[in-house]
């Protein structure tokens, strides 16, 4: 089976959203075995602030003092730190479009002399957009990718819904075939 890197970890993306939906419904402060062994004690310290926005009460104490089970109470569970992955993986995805994330995408290929790094997001047309893609690709960031659903489909069922005819990369590709099949108004287009 060939592999799309890009589409695997939007697979990902999509199933640690719905583990954590599903943690939330049980609200439980406890860790599952495995989790908090993938990390080491600096990683779960940049967890606890990133659950604090850097403003770690008082009342926890001093953080390098903490052992790492200290640090794991901090946190409260699986939950937090699942939130924690996705946002770090959502970040990492071409959409939408900031100044933080052109900057780092060309940094990260050498090319900071590009025309895109000056260039204002708001002037920006179809092939600003384009050559930021081609560049996404190129640094293997994933991308949006669309998709064709049964009209009843709602936004959370997309994730875990067959798509009617597969998924797109593109939105006029997918806009096609959506006007191909279009009956009714049976079927709608949905951006993953």
């Amino acid at each position: 089976m060939k592999t799309n890197p890009t589409k695997d970890r939007l697979q990902v993306l999509c199933f640690l959203t719905m583990l954590r939906q599903n943690l939330e419904k049980e609200k439980t402060d406890e860790y599952c075995p495995i989790l908090p062994e993938l990390f080491i004690k600096a990683d779960l310290v940049e967890i606890l602030k990133w659950l604090y926005m850097n403003k770690i009460p008082s009342s926890l104490g001093e953080i390098e003092g903490m052992d790492r089970e200290e640090v794991l109470n901090a946190i409260g569970g699986d939950v937090y730190i699942l939130s924690y992955i996705i946002e770090q993986w959502e970040e990492k995805t071409d959409y939408p479009v900031t100044v933080t994330k052109v900057y780092n995408l060309l940094y990260q290929l050498g090319t900071q002399t590009h025309y895109l790094m000056e260039k204002e997001l708001s002037e920006w047309d179809e092939y600003d957009h384009s050559n930021y893609k081609a560049l996404c690709r190129k640094a293997g960031i994933p991308q949006a990718m669309y998709g064709i659903y049964d009209v009843g489909v709602t936004e959370q069922e997309k994730y875990i819904t067959m798509p009617v005819t597969g998924l797109y990369d593109r939105e006029p590709e997918a806009k096609a075939v959506l006007a191909s099949l279009r009956s009714d108004n049976q079927y709608k287009l949905m951006k993953l």
